[in-house]
């Protein structure tokens, strides 16, 4: 019985443990004077811990948790030995064992051409991140959708065509717009330039599709950054910035509509992918595309933009999208097989955040055939690929915080990206991070730093008050900010986007009832909280 509770020990423990005495380390062993002991109580885990302290010096102990009955034991001159007759002199005890370093896994696909061809895939760690999770389904139960604005896509390529968003809302080649969002038969995406969803066959945006999301594991041809993710293509939208705004519009109201049903509609559109631009353009020259990626970042999105594919300094000879400057934009750059930055790709230390692989990848291609695939392209999809998978990882800090905080959920997701990259000597100085792309690290890095908010206190005042609510924080919580009131039932009856001036938030209450409400306000991954009550 002994030693069932301590291999059941191992295989519990060392999880919940993980936080309290370091990360998950490369290799196996145990950790030289680390130990773990598990009590049948409180009290009994509480007597030992007395005891050691008196008795014991030179040992450190620890609670694996709050209102756990285990305890991480370490000291450095504490051996095996010392700690079994501890253990046996001691009440309560129901197992003990050494603490061990767990093993880095990697989960490689069956698809065949993943060893010989997926160079890309093993830079950026995905065998290892695959071992966490492969994408396509959110921890709450929610299909992860990602965006894909491009030319044209071979929506029947055997790789992609189960892994294509299919609209709920309407009904296959009965030449109606079902769902009343001004397109027709838009099953699998839409072609803006036809305002169905008829795609042109192109070889460009397939190549996107297979890198994001081409079916894992299925015996068959490549896999994708993950396996079982649902891409909404949007073809056509490359001709001009025009049909660009319609497709980012379409992409937004699937999320804009998931948001307010509280997913009983819509989709859960994470991410969009856009591997076109304006060479020597500026944010000046067309604000109102700059300006959409603040606004689809409002609902939660996070939009992912290709360099330019020349040796340019985008920060001084102008890029779109690069140098848009939006927190919810990441622009990505193109890295070869040797994990440098590719000769021909764009750079930029202010507007350039990362690199991918890009250069001798490979890809679906038109008529179901795989080929070669490169450029900016091609590096920007890994890096929209990874958004997706984020949202899927299990116990990240994600789960039901994208269902109330959108776009702060969105934030931190950047921020999981491009904190958590390889850092790379060719891109020093000629991008914001000086680092590639890596999954595994993106989902440890994000479990590890947790970007859920800060909670806060906000001053009110005055507080009671009858008219006017003046709100005030030594807490930065950006310009503009999302502000929710609530009732004394819980029921929500304010909620907008409030405007920071002088450092201060304004809000009118002279149309509310008399009595108390709690007041919620939301920015720059904080979350402030506070109560007043209206004369």
């Amino acid at each position: 019985m002994r030693l069932i509770n301590i291999l059941l020990l191992f295989s519990i423990v060392t999880f919940y443990c993980m936080g309290l005495h370091g990360q998950v380390l490369e290799g196996s062993g145990s950790a030289p004077g680390s130990y773990l002991i598990q009590f049948d109580s409180g009290d009994a885990a509480a007597s030992f811990s007395k005891r050691m302290t008196t008795e014991r010096k030179g040992v450190t102990l620890e609670s694996c948790g709050i209102n756990s009955n285990i305890l991480l034991v370490t000291g450095v001159d504490l051996d095996w030995d010392e700690l079994t007759l501890l253990v046996s002199n001691s009440d309560g005890v129901i197992a003990f064992q050494r603490d061990y370093y767990l093993e880095n896994r990697s989960k490689e696909p069956n698809d065949p051409w993943f060893k010989t061809k997926q160079w890309d895939m093993k830079t950026i760690k995905g065998p290892e991140a695959w071992e966490i999770t492969t994408g396509g389904v959110s921890p709450l139960g929610h299909q992860i959708v990602v965006g894909v604005i491009d030319n044209g896509f071979f929506v029947n390529n055997a790789d992609l065509h189960a892994n294509l968003y299919v609209n709920p809302g309407e009904i296959p080649d009965n030449g109606i717009d079902d769902d009343g969002n001004g397109y027709i038969d838009d099953v699998r995406g839409v072609n803006i330039g036809n305002g169905t969803g008829i795609h042109a066959e192109a070889s460009h945006g397939t190549g996107v599709l297979g890198i994001i999301g081409a079916k894992g594991n299925n015996s068959y041809a490549i896999a994708g950054v993950n396996w079982n993710v649902k891409m909404l293509p949007v073809s056509n939208a490359v001709n001009r910035v025009s049909d660009l705004i319609k497709g980012y519009e379409y992409i937004k109201e699937f999320r804009r509509k998931f948001n307010k049903s509280g997913g009983l509609s819509g989709a859960f559109v994470v991410a969009t992918n856009l591997s076109a631009g304006i060479s020597k353009s500026w944010p000046s020259d067309q604000p109102i595309w700059c300006n959409m990626y603040d606004t689809l970042g409002k609902y939660g999105i996070v939009n992912v933009g290709a360099t330019a594919n020349q040796n340019v300094n985008v920060d001084v000879e102008g890029d779109l999208p690069s140098t848009c400057e939006s927190e919810f934009l990441i622009v990505v750059t193109n890295t070869d097989q040797s994990d440098e930055k590719v000769i021909s790709a764009g750079y930029g230390s202010k507007s350039v955040d990362l690199g991918a692989p890009g250069d001798g990848s490979t890809s679906a291609q038109t008529n179901s055939d795989f080929g070669a695939f490169g450029g900016t392209s091609c590096a920007t999809p890994h890096v929209t690929g990874a958004v997706a998978l984020l949202y899927s990882a299990p116990n990240t800090g994600l789960e039901g915080f994208y269902m109330k905080y959108p776009e702060e959920a969105a934030r931190s997701v950047k921020k999981a990206i491009l904190n958590n990259v390889d850092q790379r000597n060719s891109l020093q100085g000629v991008t914001v991070t000086g680092g590639r792309l890596n999954l595994f690290e993106m989902i440890k890095g994000y479990k590890a730093n947790n970007f859920t908010p800060a909670q806060e206190s906000i001053g009110l005042w005055p507080n009671p008050v009858q008219n006017r609510l003046t709100l005030a924080s030594s807490v930065h919580f950006g310009q503009e900010s999302l502000l929710e009131i609530f009732n004394a039932s819980g029921e929500i009856v304010l909620r907008k986007q409030i405007r920071q001036v002088n450092g201060e938030y304004a809000v009118d209450v002279s149309g509310f009832k008399p009595g108390a409400y709690l007041i919620r306000l939301v920015g720059n991954n904080v979350v402030g909280n506070g109560r007043f009550v209206k004369l």
